[in-house]
């Protein structure tokens, strides 16, 4: 579905994609065709690991930028997040907080976040690394 949706943009500035492990699981061949097609990918660590089908985070990143990811940002929840790209790596803190209520969504919260301040900028490697301390 998300490569018919693409095939429908003209000359999109910027494709990101964020997946989870069902889709890693049950779709990977196609999320994997879908991956050729974007910008940015985003993922959590575990997701990443599972993808590259390694333990490593490291590697996973090194596996996935070698597949053809231009940009692949890892959410590290508590920890932050790290982006790997074309001008090398970046690892962005998480603000540490005393009480966590419920993560759910803080993920796509932190995409969001992080993809609509990226929106009206140039993409240039010191707004994509902004845009990870926003998100």
């Amino acid at each position: 579905m998300q490569l018919d949706v693409l095939r429908q943009v003209k000359k999109p500035r910027l494709v990101a994609c964020d997946t989870m492990n069902l889709w890693i699981t049950i779709k990977k061949q196609a999320l994997l065709k879908l991956l050729k097609k974007i910008d940015v990918l985003l993922l959590n660590d575990e997701e990443a690991r599972m993808l590259a089908d390694t333990t490593s985070l490291a590697k996973a990143a090194e596996i996935l930028r070698k597949a053809g990811i231009p940009r692949l940002i890892i959410k590290k929840g508590e920890h932050g997040s790290m982006m790997f790209g074309p001008e090398g790596s970046f690892i962005a803190p998480a603000l540490p907080l005393p009480v966590v209520k419920d993560p759910t969504g803080a993920g796509d919260s932190f995409a969001g976040g992080m993809l609509g301040w990226l929106a009206t900028k140039p993409l240039t490697e010191e707004n994509w690394r902004k845009a990870m301390l926003i998100g």
